[in-house]
């Protein structure tokens, strides 16, 4: 499902509140809302890794193909804050597929979502080249210290 179809369908909708249960109407709107976050990932290059559940909120993570970092992100309960759900997505860096703490919160609506998972991705690529090309740095320092000290030197 498209994202423009989806917020046509759900957006200020009251989703209907069956207590203890999930009613049908939110089984109904976490299906299409799972098949828009594929679409998204689809486009972006990003897979669905996991959809977990919950009691009218759900959260999901996804794994950049490129990058092959995982990304959280969460919808709150729905009955909360009307259209929340499209306007207040929580989502963030995670060190691994488990990771549920991860890193700094951000928040998209949306129809930002796609465009913001892309730019965290490419945030995320330049510090693990950074990184990499400091620790080549940091291993040549190295070598040519240790080279120093193993040297005989006549005095």
């Amino acid at each position: 499902m498209k994202i423009k179809n989806f917020l046509d369908k759900w957006y200020d909708v009251n989703i209907q509140d069956d207590g203890p249960n999930n009613s049908l109407e939110y089984l109904e709107f976490q299906r299409d809302y799972r098949n828009v976050l594929k679409n998204i990932g689809n486009e972006i290059g990003f897979n669905l890794y996991s959809f977990n559940k919950g009691h009218y909120n759900f959260s999901v993570v996804v794994q950049s193909n490129k990058s092959k970092q995982f990304y959280y992100i969460s919808i709150s309960d729905v009955r909360d804050i009307k259209n929340k759900w499209a306007n207040n997505i929580l989502y963030r860096t995670m060190k691994y597929e488990k990771d549920w703490i991860g890193g700094y919160n951000n928040y998209s609506k949306l129809e930002e979502l796609s465009y913001n998972l892309q730019n965290l991705d490419k945030k995320f690529l330049k510090n693990l080249e950074q990184e990499n090309s400091q620790n080549t740095i940091r291993k040549s320092l190295e070598k040519i210290i240790s080279n120093d000290f193993n040297n005989d030197y006549d005095y």
